[in-house]
């Protein structure tokens, strides 16, 4: 029984090593104003939806706000985690969620597939 518990605290603390790693420097911002995450985030999402118009919010939050193209959905990216709100729909996930960054921004850009992907069934359906 002890074993089974020293194994699972040596391969936590690897993993949580390892996760410690892929996320340094994903969240300061670069001389463009932009972090890491921000950037492969948009560029992610970019080949799923089409150019994306983010502005930057004001205030003593930093981020990055815009509605997703073709949808009533609107993207939040902050520097180091992810939001989409809209009818219906609620997704808020934070680097605690993911090892990776790219475990964060493959999760949202799955999220936002499908969304596109409903958004084009129902256009079917009503004609569109």
């Amino acid at each position: 029984m002890f074993r089974k518990i020293k194994q699972w605290f040596v391969r936590e603390r690897t993993r949580r090593a390892a996760s410690i790693s892929a996320w340094a420097g994903m969240a300061e911002l670069g001389d463009d104003g932009f972090s890491q995450f921000e950037r492969q985030a948009i560029a992610a999402l970019e080949t799923i939806t089409g150019r994306l118009t983010l502005v930057r919010s004001e205030g003593d939050m930093h981020f990055l706000t815009g509605t997703i193209p073709n949808t009533s959905l609107t993207l939040y990216l902050y520097e180091d985690e992810a939001q989409v709100s809209g009818p219906d729909t609620s997704y808020r996930k934070e680097r605690w969620d993911f090892d990776r960054p790219a475990e964060s921004i493959d999760h949202l850009g799955s999220f936002i597939r499908v969304r596109l992907q409903s958004n084009k069934s129902l256009e079917r359906t009503r004609g569109g």
